[in-house]
């Protein structure tokens, strides 16, 4: 589903994705899905034979501080994005925002970039104002992030 911007700058929702790009989308997703198959069942006797141990709480207490930094981000991206005359709402805001920071996984240092001009173009936001914002946001999240470590 979509999401396009009307006259006030509001989002909207429409449906209009193409079958062929559903049938890509499935197609990728079997290809990757097969590559981690025969990643799995080469290295099946190592994942076998590892030592594993897992302690809850720390992961429950990383996955909670990643979802809280995660909203934080989102709604100051929605904060940055009505000072450029957007009004984003945050599940949309943090959508965008999760999934273009897959791409830090990917080689490269630019593909979050590249996700979230790429998802706020979908909903209607110029390249321009995505990319600034994402700027903005880096310019004062790197002088925190030396302070705390």
């Amino acid at each position: 589903m979509e999401q396009n911007f009307s006259k006030d700058n509001t989002v909207k929702d429409k449906k209009t994705t193409p079958l062929y790009i559903h049938i890509i989308k499935y197609i990728v997703l079997v290809i990757v899905l097969y590559f981690v198959y025969k990643a799995f069942d080469y290295n099946w006797d190592e994942i076998k034979s590892f030592k594993w141990s897992l302690n809850y709480w720390l992961l429950l207490l990383s996955i909670t501080t990643h979802l809280i930094t995660l909203g934080m981000f989102s709604k100051v991206w929605c904060i940055l994005m009505k000072g450029f005359g957007f009004t984003v709402s945050f599940p949309h805001a943090f959508k965008i925002s999760y999934i273009a920071n897959l791409g830090r996984y990917l080689p490269g240092r630019i593909w979050p970039v590249f996700g979230m001009a790429y998802l706020a173009k979908k909903i209607g936001i110029d390249e321009q104002y995505s990319v600034t914002s994402w700027v903005v946001v880096q310019l004062f999240a790197i002088p925190s992030a030396f302070l705390v470590g």
